[in-house]
């Protein structure tokens, strides 16, 4: 049975899909770095075992996530540490969070996690992150997850007002929606109050793109409605620019001063006839504008649908 939930994790959005690959990481980092260049106080948390979030998209070393798994098994307060850009912390994550997923039946007693310490975990999160939360006043705090553990994401989904579904725009994405629905029913049984904000869609890097995208708008948004239907910004399909930030760790909107030093050092190299290395080497990409917009617009348009929710009294 749903229970309600602390004022303090209204603001509180879920990046999710049971989907390895879609863009959850990308979309945290990338509308969380936009919010903090507008001047809003922005939490991520790096909720993935894989700590993607924290190493590719942000450039960070973080402590492999064993702050949070304290937080999720014995109820720690919450550490958040600077990513170096203005108004933007972060909770690591990392492979420590596995330590929090040990429901196995393979693994021995002493090993596996009791549905009573899962509970606990959830609770132990979601009280962490109201306290953090009234301390620092955030605007927004984004969680990013990983694809298939069914424990973790029901303790984020515990904590969260709100869910994005990051999908590519073909039929896939109505069968990674449907997923989630069925995870949201599970959720419910466990405590959580989030509602559907909207799905992230990307655009697929072919002609019959702009097809693919209006059928899969008109069809998510006759599924699920209009107000959590799909957002109008459509992430374009720049690969090779996503490719190049995860190699700086760097968000959309810092890959222009990114491509700007990078083409100088290796112009320096070239004229002190030395051959650049791999720390030097130019850049593919060429204008990050399209993909900058994109994320721009999305993050304006996720702060529109929580004005709105929060207006009807969500």
């Amino acid at each position: 049975m749903a229970t309600s939930q602390p004022d303090w994790l209204r603001r509180v959005v879920l990046v999710g899909t049971k989907k390895g690959g879609a863009g959850k990481s990308s979309v945290t980092a990338a509308v969380g770095a936009e919010a903090a260049a507008a001047g809003r106080r922005v939490l991520l948390i790096d909720g993935d075992p894989q700590g993607n979030l924290t190493q590719r998209d942000l450039g960070l070393e973080g402590d492999g996530g064993e702050g949070l798994t304290n937080t999720l098994l014995h109820g720690t307060p919450l550490q958040p540490v600077t990513t170096g850009r203005e108004n933007l912390e972060i909770i690591a994550g990392g492979p420590h969070t596995s330590r929090a997923a040990a429901i196995d039946p393979d693994l021995p007693p002493e090993q596996t996690m009791t549905r009573e310490q899962a509970s606990a975990m959830r609770e132990n999160f979601a009280a962490a992150l109201s306290a953090l939360c009234a301390e620092r006043r955030y605007h927004l705090v984004m969680i990013d997850t990983g694809p298939g553990d069914h424990l973790l994401m029901r303790t984020w989904l515990r904590a969260a007002r709100y869910l994005i579904v990051p999908s590519p725009a073909d039929s896939g994405s109505i069968d990674g929606i449907e997923m989630m629905s069925e995870l949201f029913a599970d959720a419910a049984k466990y405590g959580s109050v989030t509602r559907l904000l909207g799905v992230v869609l990307f655009a697929p890097g072919s002609r019959a793109g702009t097809r693919a995208v209006d059928e899969t708008l008109a069809e998510l948004t006759s599924m699920v409605g209009e107000q959590a239907g799909p957002f109008r910004s459509v992430i374009p399909n720049v690969k090779i620019a996503a490719e190049d930030g995860s190699a700086l760790g760097v968000t959309p909107r810092e890959m222009v001063e990114a491509i700007t030093e990078r083409n100088r050092s290796v112009i320096a190299a070239l004229r002190s006839k030395l051959t650049p290395d791999d720390d030097t080497r130019r850049l593919r990409t060429k204008d990050p504008s399209k993909l900058i917009t994109a994320y721009a617009d999305l993050t304006c348009e996720i702060f529109e649908r929580i004005a709105a929710h929060e207006k009807a009294g969500a």
